[in-house]
């Protein structure tokens, strides 16, 4: 190889080189890219996530006070039918004349 097919290698090879790192560089700013909208949709996420994760208490804590009201009224019926027994029966005995 004599010095003017060294200079052509050199050349080919510099180009070469100019041409990969053009690519890399291109492919390292869609990767930039690419990692800003995942850290921006992991952002999303992890907003919904601990929304969810409120709404859930809240939904489960409004259950259980609604539980709680049901069995609450439920007593109180129960109660109030025990009553309505308690007069009928008092009401009863008392019409019924005693011997």
């Amino acid at each position: 190889m004599d010095g003017e097919e060294y200079v052509q290698a050199q050349q080919v090879i510099a180009g070469n080189t100019s041409l990969v790192v053009k690519a890399l560089e291109e492919s390292i700013e869609e990767l930039r890219g690419e990692i800003d909208f995942l850290k921006e949709e992991n952002s999303r996420l992890r907003n919904i996530s601990k929304a969810t994760r409120t709404s859930t208490r809240k939904a489960r804590d409004a259950a259980k006070a609604l539980f709680e009201q049901v069995e609450e009224m439920g007593q109180h019926i129960m109660d109030i039918a025990a009553e309505e027994a308690a007069q009928e029966s008092d009401s009863t005995s008392a019409s019924e004349p005693t011997t």
